[in-house]
């Protein structure tokens, strides 16, 4: 207060401020025209009732508080004390939210990388590349505009560190990993300023699941999870979140056997597609129901996979997961492989499709071998898994949502949305996956 005895201008001015702003907040229902909204900055929290709204530019926060575009490089808002007409500034929630432009300072992710939800044309292409279908609920025109230099990866402790894509020789005054990769485009790694000290290595995951996963699983199994964890971790374009890698893991480890086509009943099932198999594919349960590629060979699961999917199904009984074509028949199918690739379409080179011309790759590779062995049909098929959740944009946007909400970034939430979204398996399943993968993640790092 000595400053404004000796300036007396300054105080009168601070005090005409303060007085305006607060006969906005503290008079209730008088947000007809306004934004009002709680933002946590550090400790306290900071309200700004006025007109337009505000923006967090980084630190310090500014406000506009002249109805134009003119900006201020300080924070002019009110520290709000513990009442407000919108809520608790104590624990920093949102109780209300009026009108507007906020929906578009939402976050979005497409492969690892950051950007925010904003209306496209306000996104400037020569600095940034507009992602589509990463901003549900905000409407057509609003686009995920993420900044072409920007990164995501993460330190020793799997929290998020916010990056910019350079050369090494670039970053020589700051930090990068040298673990991860293919974070960047071409040579470029992901520099950042925050150093990530006791880091553990790839490696050192890998060596930690080797001892640590659960000893009743059986040794292809276990291989088939270190080898699709090393896909994931060290050789895949994206820098997947370890904690995102346990909730794979935690799907396969509840999954089927690489290689082994799914075992089918010849009674006492209410699938449809199962149903449809014992109705038109009587043999299928005596020469495939729980035997392998390796016996079986390639060309003939295709040969399967291609009869079957011609067939037209017509079934009297009732049955769960109704499965139809559009002429109203039944759609009969197996699953295959570690994750039971089952839907089948030929041509889209994606689930059994996809699966079976990976096959059909390693087989023209290897002397036209039609019978891989055990440790080739985990290489393959988990080479595969990579691929295609990396390169399919449904698959891939159950990473981008789960990196989305901070609280959804845990293993267990992780198994979950994969066993839901990806798989494509029941609640009690996903609950029983998303447990796994908190043991799986604890495995990683003990």
């Amino acid at each position: 207060m000595h400053i404004f005895k000796k300036i007396p201008s300054i105080g009168i001015i601070f005090l005409i401020i303060i007085s305006c702003v607060f006969s906005k907040v503290i008079t209730p229902n008088d947000h007809s025209k306004s934004k009002v909204k709680i933002v946590k900055h550090n400790n306290p929290y900071w309200e700004d009732s006025g007109n337009p709204y505000w923006e967090d530019s980084g630190n310090p926060y500014w406000v506009d508080t002249h109805g134009d575009s003119n900006k201020t490089s300080e924070p002019i808002a009110v520290q709000v004390a513990n009442t407000s007409s919108t809520g608790s500034s104590s624990t920093g929630t949102i109780e209300k939210e009026k009108e507007t432009k906020d929906k578009n300072q939402k976050s979005c992710y497409y492969k690892g990388r950051l950007g925010t939800c904003i209306d496209e044309g306000e996104c400037d292409t020569t600095l940034n590349d507009i992602k589509s279908k990463r901003c549900p609920g905000l409407g057509d025109n609003i686009k995920c505009c993420i900044p072409k230099n920007r990164c995501v990866d993460y330190d020793g402790n799997n929290n998020t560190i916010i990056g910019t894509c350079k050369s090494k020789s670039d970053c020589k005054n700051g930090y990068f990993n040298s673990n991860r990769s293919g974070v960047c485009s071409g040579t470029n790694i992901c520099c950042f300023n925050k150093d990530p000290k006791n880091e553990v290595s790839t490696d050192d995951i890998l060596e930690n699941l080797k001892k640590n996963l659960n000893s009743d699983l059986t040794s292809e199994k276990k291989k088939a999870m270190i080898i699709t964890a090393k896909e994931m971790l060290k050789y895949s374009e994206v820098n997947y979140n370890p904690k995102f890698v346990a909730g794979m893991l935690g799907n396969i480890q509840n999954e089927g056997t690489m290689g082994e086509f799914e075992e089918i009943p010849k009674k006492k099932t209410n699938l449809c597609y199962r149903k449809c198999i014992n109705k038109y594919f009587p043999e299928y349960n005596e020469n495939y129901s729980k035997k392998s590629i390796t016996n079986i060979g390639i060309k003939k699961a295709r040969e399967l996979s291609e009869a079957v999917y011609k067939v037209k199904c017509e079934l009297d009984e009732d049955c769960k997961n109704k499965d139809k074509r559009e002429d109203n028949t039944y759609i009969a199918k197996f699953g295959l492989g570690i994750i039971q690739w089952t839907d089948y379409n030929p041509g889209d080179d994606i689930r059994k499709d996809g699966l079976l011309n990976a096959y059909e790759k390693f087989k023209s590779k290897n002397k036209n071998k039609d019978k891989p062995t055990k440790n080739e049909c985990i290489e393959v098929e988990s080479n595969y898994l990579v691929k295609e959740f990396n390169t399919i944009d449904s698959y891939f946007k159950v990473y981008d949502n789960w990196l989305v909400l901070e609280e959804n970034q845990t293993p267990y939430e992780a198994g979950r949305l994969l066993c839901k979204n990806y798989i494509g398996n029941t609640d009690e399943q996903a609950d029983l996956r998303g447990n796994n993968a908190k043991t799986i993640y604890k495995a990683m790092f003990d």
